[in-house]
């Protein structure tokens, strides 16, 4: 069930223009801590006259008219057995079910079904063997003749227990030819797979049903434009998951509240939704980068500051909420005196890395003074423990541009697996890279070949 799982949720509000606190769309629906429910949002930021919408139950928006968006892209099927629907000879017939000589994809016929009082059945005589394809997929031709539903079943264990293949609603409009293919399910690859075709109501027309060993050769890549609250869940969908890759400890509450808390206003949305706004990945993932927390690993840790700490929180006293198993937090001097323990009076400061020991993994808060410029700190040749500056993540030649040539190596420590990273090299390329990002709250080894001074600020 979606409330007992650790996912987060990311569900199409509906499409039906209607509040969902009154005529309820689930599974948006649902009042679940672990549910973002999305609406649709027009070119000019009004909500799509399609999209549901509800002040306390659709949370947020995203664009989701008139989205260009891959479809699924049309192939030529091998096919390993065929049915081009000349003749029902190889099919019992329960219900009503003819050959149509005027509607066909092929020549001569189709298979055109009605069922109005009770459903039409089409069951195949004979069984196929599906033992030896990697990738078995139905192909067929359908054509809507009205409202209706229809099925593609298939049973493994001889007609005692019938599975849907392709089940569909089809909709009131007459639609001509679609061709459809559909991957059948590993439960269904036997050696003796009956399969039937099942009119619960309506009419449609059936043609060329075919079985290959996978989709076929591609004719043609499909794009097409579509509209729904299912184009702008997506958008949100990989907003979340970025969020996720970033910040891969992140409980899912503290990810919903950052995509909530970062939606920009959208005036017509105030009042319609919970958050009155449209999604904003820029805006969530600086928020989630300035968290304004170190996050500590189990074990040994190699963080820093971005920026220059509060007065009055500005020391190690923010580490002894800490459970350090008695180990000291260090600060590893260029010079002859090495490693030096910190006192909760000493000062944190940014550039500077610090080490520190944690049994378990956890955040250290802190409070920020406003941003400010100039903040330098000299660094001798060798080795220097220290931090970038950055709000969010930032290449090391952009890091570290104050040192010019001077800086050759930075090395980060990963606490989650308690070994060091493999090293940034100025000029370097591949994993080496400069262009790799130095990450705010991390501490990094970074070797210089001369005396320099490093400084935050855009270069």
């Amino acid at each position: 069930m979606i409330r007992d799982t650790d996912a987060l949720f990311l569900i199409a509000a509906g499409n039906n223009g209607t509040d969902n606190a009154v005529w309820p769309e689930y599974p948006a629906a649902y009042d679940l801590p672990n549910i973002i429910s999305v609406a649709s949002l027009e070119p000019n930021d009004t909500l799509s006259d399609f999209s549901n919408y509800g002040n306390t139950t659709v949370h947020i928006a995203a664009p989701g008219s008139k989205i260009f968006s891959t479809v699924r892209s049309e192939y030529q099927p091998d096919p390993v057995w065929a049915e081009p629907f000349d003749t029902l000879s190889n099919w019992t017939i329960s219900g009503n079910w003819t050959l149509d000589p005027d509607t066909f994809v092929s020549p001569p016929y189709s298979v055109r079904g009605v069922a109005d009082t009770k459903p039409a059945m089409l069951i195949l005589n004979t069984t196929l063997n599906l033992s030896a394809l990697e990738r078995p997929v139905f192909s067929f031709s359908l054509k809507n003749g009205g409202e209706g539903i229809i099925r593609l079943e298939g049973s493994a264990d001889g007609g005692l227990r019938w599975y849907p293949i392709y089940p569909a609603r089809m909709k009131a409009k007459v639609t001509p030819f679609t061709f459809i293919q559909q991957q059948i399910p590993d439960s269904l690859h036997t050696e003796n797979l009956m399969i039937r075709i099942t009119l619960e109501k309506g009419i449609c027309f059936i043609d060329d049903l075919s079985l290959s060993d996978g989709y076929g050769t591609l004719v043609e890549p499909s794009w097409m434009y579509y509209s729904g609250t299912s184009m702008a869940t997506p958008m949100v969908a990989g907003i979340t998951a970025m969020l996720m890759n970033t910040a891969p400890d992140a409980p899912v509450d503290e990810i919903k509240e950052i995509i909530l808390s970062t939606a920009d206003p959208v005036p017509d949305l105030q009042g319609r939704i919970i958050t009155g706004g449209r999604v904003n990945l820029t805006a969530a993932l600086l928020a989630l980068e300035k968290s304004d927390a170190i996050p500590l690993g189990a074990g040994w840790n190699h963080v820093s500051v971005p920026f220059r700490l509060a007065p009055g929180s500005d020391t190690a006293a923010i580490f002894t909420g800490v459970n350090s198993s008695g180990h000291s937090v260090l600060r590893y001097n260029n010079d002859t005196t090495g490693y030096a323990t910190l006192n909760v009076t000493d000062p944190v400061t940014p550039l500077q890395g610090y080490w520190i020991f944690s049994e378990n993994a956890t955040k250290v808060p802190v409070s920020f003074a406003e941003p400010v410029t100039g903040i330098s700190r000299d660094i001798s040749a060798g080795w220097s423990s220290v931090g970038g500056w950055a709000a969010g993540d930032q290449s090391a030649n952009e890091t570290f541009h104050t040192l010019g040539t001077g800086w050759s190596y930075a090395v980060g420590y990963d606490a989650a697996v308690q070994q060091y990273e493999e090293p940034i090299m100025r000029g370097g390329t591949g994993n080496q890279s400069d262009t790799r990002p130095i990450h705010p709250y991390s501490g990094y080894w970074l070797y210089s070949a001369s005396n320099g001074t490093y400084q935050n600020g855009a270069g």
